[in-house]
């Protein structure tokens, strides 16, 4: 069992209180940094980065106790020259400052036998690898300047100073030290010493932070105030803890990285670095391979995982400016100015590894560049400023340092997607064309791309008619076992069908939760699509469409920490939705780099209520060992296939299929080696094909869709007075639909890439048991527990007995399948209807009657009103006035509402005496005064955004 495993099922539902989940831990922050470009080390940098730091005060925030800070810090240059003293004034001899290393720790402060067993720890790894302990230092800090929660919390913090052993080199050094530092952090956790951390332990940078707001970090360390303090740059950091506990480890800035912003696919990217661990082999590690893992520390904070995966990557050889680029790359499939080296540079890299996909402003420093960029869309601000003595200032926002404006040379901000370094040996600034440059001359993978990348043909032409399976009552039972009912092929598949864009409906679903309507085959719909972190606006995939992509690919993961290991070859997919013609083309590859294997998910179809959920939980274990088997064998692409289905079998669901392989997969670490492609009659709506999608396929194909559509066209459904659509044309509409629904999907995510969302398991469950959550589906969020493998069979093997077993006519038009209850019936709205257009409340009584006797649709239908028996008294309750005036309008700008609604929203929460905000796009000054109705529309919450 793998450490991601191993901790899904320690921690399963033990990190909850209430509807509260750790997981769930983000934030959002201001970062920037101070450098001189020519490399000079001095003072009043570190100066420079307090008062920097200091300024972002306002992007952190307090604690009830007024004092606490969500975290704050600096990174800077080691000051070689204040620890060689202090190592004289030890009694050692005077060390060569090239040869010195810190180590900037937290240990546990109360429990002194704790604080000796760690350093017990570090000295015995240290003796391993035949470091030097010149000493330890206890760190100088006034914790009078803390908040009472920061000081109760606050950790022993302790300097290690190390020297370097004579035969290693700088570069090896740095390497040893990264292997020390994993194998503390791992067997710290092994030895149950949660509050050791390490904050930094290099041969160059060290970090001083804390749980504290940025004006603070300098009164807390005392040695920040040490002329000998020296750093040719300085990065801050103030966070923001959006929705999470602060606490002293995640303060920022981490090893590598100070991050302003969210991942967004942080659960997929934890899921595939755990799942390519296997691969993960550096000549540089020795015989420590295995002591380095996890390579993601968990239970940490996105960016805390990053700087983990990050880190690794640079030292198994790569610059920090082509693993920044690895991780969070520019838009780069859809650029009419990028080169096509560069091009090349992209694709290879998201060949490699999915992007770490989110809003982001992120300051890295390491070895000699320091630098700053952008995610793709460019939803964080980064200006910079440089002086006449080649003084940077980068930062969230500008006014961080006092500078003369007369000695400033340039300004400038990073737009979507750029980057901005400094080379501290070279003395060079690197703009974002300057960087590409780098990358044009040193990463060119076009005759890579050209011998080892097929990208499948994809354009529906007239043979798709050849691929079609099923007809006339064999179509019609495996629709009926599917759950294809005459409404839904009227309402969902043929319009896509007809218009190429997804079928629009009223807004909202009144039919119950499948938990509380029993009925309904398969799981799709008991997942809900999570929704972006909370500061992160959904991305607007129509008018950001260059840097949206459906692009996935079938490979078998390369080792990221081998220049040379290339994938051996690789399918790419610009749709995730592939027709019968595609599937079997792909099959038909004569690759020998890409073998496949077919894997039925079917069960037997035994009708017996003694068996109930025996036979489908025996069928998803040998549908997972086969799994394991294929991928042991070699086996690049596993094909999960339905259609062997028949009187005597039933279909596995394919969402349980799919990530039952995926995540047996994960657990045997062989999820990296293989692909996996659904093939399934089940997905004929866009949020089932995103399901398998966020699952760990990496392509759906539904194959009784097309068969439908098929069916459709020649029964006349789609004639029309202009006449006859093609199959073809039908065929390219309707998968125009399912990718204009999945961006969508991605969307609400603010996910740009579809390699990025895919394995990532974006959702949350409602009505599935936690055992089946657990094996199948771990890390998937279930608040609300329910129906079992047993259920879920019952359910197939009805749908089943009715498709295979009951007499069908030729007439039969599927729409006896339609019937489902809804909370707004027939009855109700006549009433609602009668009670608005005369004003009857007798009417309205009977609609709410009959709303309140019929079956529960929603969970708070589950729920009644407690009575007590000692009412409180009417004179201790509020007045509506009182209550009122804290009411508050969430803080949504024009364009998420109407110019209308939004004046209409803040007049009316200024005639109740309540508050409105403005938004972030702020409002029109004429709002401020009242016009001459006397209505007021000034907001009384004003937000400004800043960059924006």
């Amino acid at each position: 069992m793998n450490e991601y495993q191993e901790y899904l099922k320690n921690s399963e539902f033990l990190n909850e209180q209430g509807l509260y989940d750790s997981d769930l831990e983000h934030d959002n922050c201001g970062v920037g940094f101070i450098a001189s470009a020519k490399g000079i080390k001095n003072h009043e940098i570190v100066k420079m980065g307090l008062e920097a730091v200091s300024c972002l005060t306002h992007r952190g925030a307090v604690d009830a106790d007024q004092k606490t800070g969500d975290g704050a810090g600096i990174l800077i240059q080691i000051p070689k020259k204040l620890f060689a003293n202090y190592i004289e004034e030890m009694g050692h001899k005077r060390p060569d400052e090239d040869s010195l290393a810190v180590g900037m720790l937290f240990l546990p402060r109360d429990d002194i036998n704790k604080q000796d067993i760690c350093r017990d720890l570090v000295e015995s790894v240290l003796m391993e690898f035949n470091f030097k302990l010149y000493a330890w230092r206890y760190v100088p800090v006034n914790p009078e300047i803390l908040g009472p929660k920061a000081n109760m919390s606050r950790p022993q913090i302790e300097q290690l100073l190390i020297g370097k052993p004579e035969n290693l080199s700088k570069d090896d050094f740095e390497v040893q030290l990264f292997l020390v530092q994993k194998i503390l952090m791992r067997e710290s956790r092994r030895m149950s010493l949660n509050e050791f951390y390490i904050c930094s332990l290099s041969s160059e940078k060290i970090i001083f932070k804390g749980l504290f707001n940025g004006n603070q970090v300098s009164e807390f360390y005392q040695d920040l105030k040490d002329p000998l303090m020296v750093s040719s740059y300085c990065v801050f950091h103030q966070r923001y803890s959006t929705n999470t506990f602060p606490s002293w480890a995640l303060a920022q800035p981490f090893r590598i990285i100070a991050h302003n912003g969210e991942i967004n696919t942080i659960q997929g990217n934890r899921i595939w670095m755990s799942a390519r661990e296997e691969e993960l082999v550096c000549e540089k590690w020795g015989k420590h391979q295995d002591r380095i893992h996890p390579i993601i520390r968990l239970q940490m904070s996105d960016s805390a995982s990053l700087d983990n995966a990050m880190e690794a990557v640079i030292r198994s050889g790569k610059d920090v400016l082509r693993t920044k680029a690895m991780f969070i790359p520019n838009a780069w499939s859809k650029s009419i100015q990028m080169s096509d080296a560069l091009k090349s540079f992209y694709e290879y890299n998201n060949i490699c590894l999915e992007p770490w996909d989110g809003p982001a402003a992120l300051v890295f420093a390491d070895g000699p560049w320091i630098g700053c960029s952008l995610d793709r869309n460019g939803l964080r601000p980064a200006r910079y400023l440089i002086t006449d003595d080649d003084l940077v200032v980068m930062g969230s926002e500008t006014g961080l340092v006092s500078i003369d404006e007369s000695r400033i040379v340039k300004k400038g901000r990073l737009g979507p997607g750029e980057m901005f370094a400094i080379h501290l040996d070279e003395k060079k600034i690197y703009y974002h064309d300057d960087i590409n440059e780098l990358f044009e001359k040193k990463y060119d993978f076009r005759d890579w791309l050209k011998s080892n990348v097929t990208i499948l043909d994809q354009k529906i032409d007239s043979t798709i008619k050849d691929f079609t399976f099923y007809k006339a009552e064999e179509l019609k039972r495996r629709q009926i076992l599917f759950g294809y009912s005459a409404n839904k092929l009227k309402v969902v598949v043929k319009p896509q069908a007809e218009s190429g864009a997804e079928a629009i409906g009223s807004m909202g679903d009144d039919t119950p939760l499948s938990i509380l309507m029993l009925s309904r085959i398969g799981l799709y719909t008991y997942f809900r699509q999570r929704f972006a972190q909370v500061t992160n606006p959904a991305i607007d995939y129509l008018r950001e469409k260059t840097v949206m992509s459906l692009s996935t690919r079938i490979v078998k993961a390369n080792n990221l920490f081998d220049s040379e290991d290339k994938p051996e070859h690789c399918i790419v997919l610009n749709s995730p939705y592939i027709t019968n013609k595609e599937l079997q083309n792909i099959k038909e590859m004569t690759k020998s780099s890409i073998k496949f294997a077919e894997l039925d998910a079917t069960f037997p179809a035994v009708h017996d209520d003694a068996s109930r959920g025996i036979e489908l939980d025996k069928a998803v274990d040998l549908l997972i060992a086969e799994a394991l088997k294929a991928a042991n064998d070699d086996m690049h692409l596993l094909i999960l296939s339905d259609k062997k289905l028949s009187k005597d079998r039933a279909p596995i669901p394919m969402e349980l299929a799919v990530a039952a392989v995926h995540n047996h997969l994960i657990r045997n670490k062989k999820r990296a080696a293989v692909s996996i492609i659904a093939e399934t009659g089940s997905a004929f709506e866009i949020h089932n094909i995103a399901v398998l999608l966020g699952y760990g396929a990496c392509a759906v194909n539904s194959y009784l869709t097309w068969d439908s559509l098929a069916d459709l066209l020649e029964s006349g459904e789609f004639d029309t007075e202009k006449g006859k659509p093609t199959f073809e044309e039908i065929c390219d509409n309707y998968r125009k639909g399912v990718n204009s629904g999945l961006l969508k999907i991605m969307s609400k995510m603010g996910i740009s890439v579809m390699s990025s969302y895919m394995g990532g398991q974006n959702f949350e469950a409602i009505g599935l048991s936690r055992s089946l959550i657990s094996k199948h589906f771990p890390g998937t969020y279930s608040r609300i527990s329910g129906i079992g493998i047993g259920g879920i069979e019952k359910n197939i093997l009805r749908n089943h007995k009715e498709a295979f077993f009951a007499d069908l006519s030729p007439e039969d038009n599927l729409s006896a399948r339609d019937n489902q209850p809804h909370r707004w019936t027939p009855k109700a709205v006549k009433f609602i209807r009668k009670a608005a257009l005369e004003n009857d409340y007798n009417s309205y009584k009977e609609a709410v009657k009959d709303i309140e006797e019929s079956d529960p649709v929603t969970i708070r239908d589950m729920f009644d009103f407690v009575k007590t028996n000692t009412p409180v008294p009417l004179e201790e309750v509020e007045t509506i006035t009182e209550i009122r005036k804290r009411f508050v309008t969430p803080g949504m700008s024009h364009g998420a509402l109407s110019l209308e609604a939004h004046t209409d929203l803040a007049i009316a929460m200024n005639r109740i005496g309540a508050k409105s905000s403005s938004g972030e796009g702020g409002e029109d000054p004429k709002r401020y005064k009242v016009d001459e109705n006397g209505n007021n529309a000034n907001s009384f919450i004003k937000q400004i955004a800043s960059g924006r």
